[in-house]
């Protein structure tokens, strides 16, 4: 969860430097896990006024203070604007990953709670592992 964590942060990282970022981008506030709503904010923020600019933003925050220094540890971040698809990429693939182990956890679940047997356990876990498979490729 460190590194979804520290790939969140370095695409926010990004795109404080360089908010025209936003034309592009690959990740979607369903992405977040950590970070979410200052993902929210970054966007409503570039779609307000087109850049980021931390005086505007001490005037439109409701807790100035706290805000920058949540961006303060954002910005200390160790993350270059040229590889923002790689962190892209990146933090996507995590959220796959995460997504096929909560798979494989609800199925898991089912076999315990005796809703399915251990074949069709079997059957279903291979389905899942060969969707994630067909994703990656």
């Amino acid at each position: 969860m460190k590194q979804y964590d520290e790939m969140e942060r370095a695409i926010l990282n990004c795109l404080i430097i360089e908010p025209d970022l936003f034309k592009n981008i690959k990740v979607s506030e369903k992405h977040f896990k950590n970070h979410k709503s200052f993902y929210l904010f970054l966007k409503k923020y570039y779609d307000t006024f087109g850049r980021f600019d931390i005086q505007l933003l001490k005037t439109t925050c409701k807790n100035p203070n706290e805000a920058m220094n949540y961006i303060a540890d954002i910005i200390d971040t160790t993350s270059i604007v040229a590889n923002f698809d790689l962190y892209q990429e990146r933090l996507l693939k995590m959220r796959t990953d995460f997504e096929k182990i909560e798979d494989v956890h609800k199925l898991e679940q089912r076999l315990y709670s005796r809703e399915i047997t251990l074949e069709q356990f079997e059957d279903e876990f291979k389905i899942i592992m060969g969707r994630i498979q067909w994703k990656q490729i």
